[in-house]
């Protein structure tokens, strides 16, 4: 049995309402920094990125790039540092590797946070895999 338009018609509004929600949050470092942490369902792509962990533009990133880090990510209390899903911590000056992609700030979707204004001046965004 097929929907009918009005049936399917609202279906299609909400998927699409639900992939552009904003699934993410937005935690703190002591000193203000922004670590943008995507949602549970965030994919994985298979490019990888490496450097050392530092601030651009007032968020969290690597080798240069803000990078949306994956759901489970979180914020080391009172430390300029954060545990990785698989329980690794990184400070400040630490070199990580990330899997992931590059992307657009206005191209994210789905479990990624909105990219705060202040963190969109370095331009692409790196979506680490999770």
């Amino acid at each position: 049995m097929r929907p009918t338009a009005p049936l399917a018609s609202a279906l299609f509004l909400r998927a699409v309402a639900t992939g552009c929600s904003w699934g993410g949050e937005v935690q703190e470092l002591p000193d203000g920094t922004q670590v943008l942490v995507s949602g549970p369902g965030g994919g994985g792509e298979d490019a990888l990125t490496a450097g050392p962990l530092e601030v651009v533009d007032g968020c969290l990133g690597v080798g240069g790039l803000v990078v949306v880090w994956a759901h489970g990510t979180e914020v080391v209390d009172g430390e300029p540092a954060i545990t990785l899903p698989d329980g690794e911590r990184v400070a400040l000056g630490d070199v990580v590797e990330l899997g992931g992609g590059a992307h657009a700030y206005d191209e994210l979707g789905g479990p990624a946070p909105r990219v705060p204004e202040e963190c969109r001046g370095g331009g692409d965004i790196w979506v680490a895999a999770g």
